[in-house]
């Protein structure tokens, strides 16, 4: 067998699935434009992988349990929409739940977005370097960067649901 006879076999295969797709529509069973118009959409990969998981732990996501908190706590300062998170000298800025880093912004430090099972998207925001990259799934507690040292360090966390924020 030779390449044009691989690439006819493909050709035929792939225009029969075409055929079956435009089959489909005709009759109603399948509908084109609503399957493009689902697919245009943003994913939430993190909600589908825990559909996917389920109680079977086929996948091993570190899902989110309780963990203890040292007794060292953070100083928090409401800011609008959000908070202001202060932290000590060596600390690195830590995820809160597990999720997927769907957008990294560069301007004036980094601005980091991660999206978790539940639809709530956390910008951590005023980082000077991350540790993270674009559709990494990061586990709870990981530390995504780093902020600038300064006299307090700090980074501002917002958390939203659609457009909405979240004032929790």
């Amino acid at each position: 067998m030779n390449y044009v006879d691989r690439f006819l076999y493909k050709l035929c295969f792939l225009s029969m699935v075409l055929l079956c797709f435009l089959g489909l529509n005709h009759f109603h069973v399948l509908s084109i434009s609503k399957l493009q118009e689902t697919l245009s959409h943003p994913m939430n990969f993190m909600s589908l992988m825990m559909k996917l998981n389920g109680k079977t732990k086929l996948l091993d996501l570190g899902i989110d349990t309780e963990v203890e908190v040292s007794s060292m706590g953070h100083r928090l300062e409401k800011i609008d929409h959000g908070y202001r998170i202060f932290l000590d000298t060596y600390e690195g800025v830590e995820n809160l739940r597990l999720g997927s880093v769907i957008k990294i912004e560069k301007k004036n430090g980094y601005k980091v977005y991660i999206q978790s099972s539940d639809n709530i998207i956390y910008c951590y925001t005023d980082l000077s370097s991350i540790d993270v990259h674009l559709y990494e799934i990061v586990k709870m507690g990981k530390i995504i960067g780093n902020v600038e040292e300064t006299e307090q360090k700090s980074y501002c966390l917002y958390m939203y649901q659609g457009n909405q924020y979240l004032e929790e």
